[in-house]
């Protein structure tokens, strides 16, 4: 199911915001790797590479423009 919601944020091209294992977080748009277990999320630390089992938590975030 994670992984459906982040493929359907990056085919979208959505924001998405993960809380790792560790605490951290992380706001940004992603890119999910060909064999779907790390994906990269651009944010304003840089490029972040991360394996899909270090997320605990994600979000979408979904610009509404009026």
């Amino acid at each position: 199911m994670l992984l459906d919601s982040l493929k359907y944020a990056e085919d979208k091209g959505y924001t998405v915001c993960l809380v790792m294992q560790n605490g951290k977080s992380y706001v940004g748009e992603i890119e999910i790797n060909n064999n779907s277990e790390s994906l990269v999320i651009n944010c304003d630390q840089g490029k972040i590479w991360t394996p899909l089992n270090q997320i605990k938590h994600s979000s979408t975030i979904v610009a509404a423009h009026f």
